[in-house]
């Protein structure tokens, strides 16, 4: 019976991620089985117009827990929607003399409820709450495709 009512809360919370994230207090959590991503905004998720300015305006937030770790990244969280339902997130490097680089970056497919890109971790010595976040400060970069989803409320966020 348990294990009953345990599939039917996981089809549940599956169906609800087949909406993408959009609103305030929104936020969607992932796992591979190995890795889990959460990833949250605490404004209203803008579309893909919107302009560079606003979108590192808003204050997102990611998790990353791998190997007993977890990491917040919380600087330079890009979360846009592409207006059909689809969302992508982008950590931003700003090095000294380059431009923007990604060492985080995936979308959210709502139909099927999974996530594909890949994500750099930080070195041993950065903060990634206090630092300056420049690309020569990550590690190698993972690739991952299909991750599962399911959505929840700000209350529940966290890893």
């Amino acid at each position: 019976m348990i294990k009953l009512i345990a599939a039917l809360l996981l089809l549940t919370n599956t169906s609800y991620a087949n909406s993408p994230l959009q609103l305030e207090g929104d936020y969607l959590h992932c796992w591979d089985g190995e890795t889990e991503l959460a990833f949250y905004s605490d404004e209203d998720v803008l579309d893909y117009e919107a302009t560079p300015l606003e979108l590192l305006s808003k204050k997102n937030i990611l998790k990353i827990r791998t190997k007993g770790k977890t990491y917040t990244y919380s600087q330079n969280v890009i979360i846009m929607s592409d207006g059909a339902g689809n969302d992508a997130v982008q950590v931003l490097a700003i090095d000294d003399f380059g431009p923007f680089e990604p060492v985080v970056q995936f979308t959210f497919e709502h139909e099927g409820a999974y996530l594909n890109g890949y994500y750099a971790l930080p070195n041993e010595d950065l903060d990634l709450t206090n630092d300056h976040i420049a690309s020569y400060r990550f590690q190698k970069a993972i690739s991952f495709e299909g991750m599962f989803c399911n959505v929840g409320l700000e209350d529940q966020f966290g890893l």
